[in-house]
C-alpha cells in the first residue's frame, strides 16, 4: 500500500472514488472537500495504480482540524485502509500543531472506526425545521433589537470573523475562507450593527428543496436583546419573498440559547441527530 498526499490535479480521482466506494464520509457542511486536495493533510492510498482509500482533514484554523472525508474503495479492507491512513494523518497533523480532531458520525460503521481510534462523543448536532403557514407574520421577541439591519458586504467579513471567533468554541468557529465560500452560495446574508461595531449576522442559503440557516452568531455580550430573533425573522423575510415555505437550521445539542431560540420560534426537531465526536492528538 503507497500513501501520498493528494494535489489539485487529483480532485477527478477523490471524486471518483468518493462516487463509488462501498465506505465513503463527507462531512456535513458548505465545503466541497474535493477542492481542499492541495491542502495538507489530504492523503490517497493506492495499491499500484488503483486508488484504495483516502482521507482529508486538512486543519481550517489553527489547532483545529475537522474529518472532511474519507472513503475505502471496493475489495479493500475497511478497517487495514481507516488504520493506515489515519496514522499518516495523525504523523502530518501533529507536525501542524493541530490538537484536536473532530469528525460527526452520519452513520455507524464510520461511528465505529472513529471510536475505535480514540474518538470520543463531545456533542451531537440537531435538526430543526420551520414550515410557513399562509398569513404566517414574524416571530417577535419581548427584547426586539431596535439596531440597524443591513445586508452583508464583502468587506465586512473581518468584522463577521471577529463575532464569529467571540460566538463559538474552536471546533465550531468559521476561517475567512469557509465564511467567504458561505457567503458566496448566500441567497440571505444580514448583519446587525451598533454604531459600525458588528453586533451578529446570518447566512442563509437555499435550493429546490428549501432554504437552510447556515450561520447565526451573536457576541455573547448582546444576547438576549432579540437580536437573533431580529435577524432570523430578515432570513424567512428574504426566503419566503422567494417563494421558499420552509427553513431548517442545525444546531448544537449543548448550545442550550440556540435551541431556545429556535423552539420559541417555532422550529420544530426533525428527529434527525448525529453524533460529535473528538481525538486530542
Amino acid at each position: 500500500m503507497n500513501l501520498r498526499q493528494t494535489s489539485a490535479e487529483d480532485r477527478a480521482v477523490i471524486e471518483g472514488l468518493i462516487a463509488s466506494a462501498p465506505w465513503s464520509h463527507v462531512h456535513l457542511d458548505w465545503i466541497d472537500p474535493t477542492k481542499l486536495t492541495d491542502k495538507d493533510p489530504f492523503i490517497l492510498a493506492t495499491d499500484g495504480q488503483i486508488p484504495a482509500g483516502t482521507l482529508g482533514c486538512p486543519p481550517d484554523l489553527p489547532g483545529v482540524a475537522w474529518v472532511r472525508t474519507f472513503a475505502a474503495a471496493e475489495g479493500f479492507d475497511l478497517r487495514e485502509i481507516w488504520r493506515v491512513l489515519w496514522a499518516e494523518a495523525v504523523s502530518r497533523l501533529r507536525r501542524l500543531d493541530v490538537d484536536i480532531v473532530a469528525a460527526i458520525a452520519l452513520e455507524d460503521w464510520f461511528e465505529k472506526l472513529i471510536r475505535n481510534a480514540g474518538f470520543k462523543r463531545t456533542n451531537s448536532v440537531i435538526f430543526y425545521e420551520l414550515e410557513f403557514e399562509p398569513g404566517m407574520v414574524a416571530s417577535r421577541s419581548s427584547r426586539d433589537s431596535s439596531h440597524p439591519l443591513r445586508s452583508i458586504r464583502s468587506a465586512d467579513l473581518e468584522a463577521i470573523l471577529e463575532v464569529d471567533g467571540h460566538s463559538f468554541e474552536p471546533i465550531w468557529r468559521l476561517s475567512g475562507d469557509s465564511l467567504s465560500v458561505a457567503m458566496l452560495q448566500a441567497s440571505s446574508a444580514s448583519l446587525i450593527e451598533d454604531q459600525g461595531k458588528v453586533l451578529g449576522y446570518q447566512i442563509t442559503t437555499s435550493s429546490a428543496f428549501g432554504a437552510h440557516l447556515a450561520r447565526l452568531a451573536v457576541r455573547p455580550s448582546h444576547r438576549r436583546e432579540g437580536l437573533g430573533t431580529a435577524l432570523v425573522n430578515d432570513a424567512i423575510k428574504s426566503i419566503r419573498e422567494i417563494g421558499l415555505d420552509q427553513l431548517s437550521v442545525n444546531t448544537q445539542e449543548k448550545n442550550a440559547p440556540s435551541r431556545r431560540l429556535y423552539e420559541n420560534m417555532g422550529f420544530r426537531t426533525t428527529g434527525k441527530e448525529f453524533p460529535v465526536f473528538e481525538i486530542q492528538l
